[in-house]
Formats: C-alpha cells, sequence, structure tokens
C-alpha cells in the first residue's frame, strides 16, 4: 500500500486505497512519456461570484478533462484528475 508523503509531512499516516494507488501510478507513467497537456481556462458568471471551468486536453486522447472551481488553480488540479480518472477507466499505463 502507498503512503502519501504530504500525510506524514502533517503527522497524519492515511494509507491511499487501491483506486488512489493505480491512478497515482498511472499519473507517473503518463509523466514519464513527456507528454505535455494542453489547459484552457474561462471564467465564468460575474466579478462577485466568478467561476472558472478548465479543459485539458492531451495529443493522440480523443477526451477532454473537466474540471471548475472558485480558483484558477483548483480548476486546473481538478481537470487533470479527471484526465487521470479517464486514464485508469481505460486502463492506460
Amino acid at each position: 500500500m502507498l503512503m502519501l508523503k504530504s500525510h506524514w509531512k502533517h503527522g497524519g499516516s492515511e494509507a491511499v486505497t487501491t483506486e488512489e494507488e493505480k491512478a497515482i501510478r498511472t499519473g507517473v507513467s503518463f509523466c514519464k512519456r513527456k507528454m505535455t497537456p494542453s489547459y484552457e481556462i474561462r471564467a465564468l458568471g460575474n466579478k462577485s461570484r466568478q467561476k472558472f471551468l478548465c479543459e485539458v486536453q492531451v495529443e493522440g486522447y480523443n477526451y477532454s478533462g473537466i474540471g471548475n472551481s472558485t480558483n484558477k488553480k483548483d480548476a486546473q488540479s481538478n481537470a487533470a484528475r479527471d484526465f487521470v480518472n479517464y486514464l485508469v477507466q481505460i486502463n492506460e499505463e
């Protein structure tokens, strides 16, 4: 079972589940191929209640990861997580 370093840093010892472990392995494998994702971020709503929608695409894959949040960084992370979940579903390692 895989342990996340961030949990150790904060004094926790929470173990990563099998699905999370598979997603981490898939993400690491994907990064080793040196494929660069392309992110597109759009602002939605008015300035007082603004949200961001992020779409990530990778050449060679017919899928777009989608994520949204109240800030750009989290929207981008959510889109990347969505794309990695897609890779796990199609058993891409």
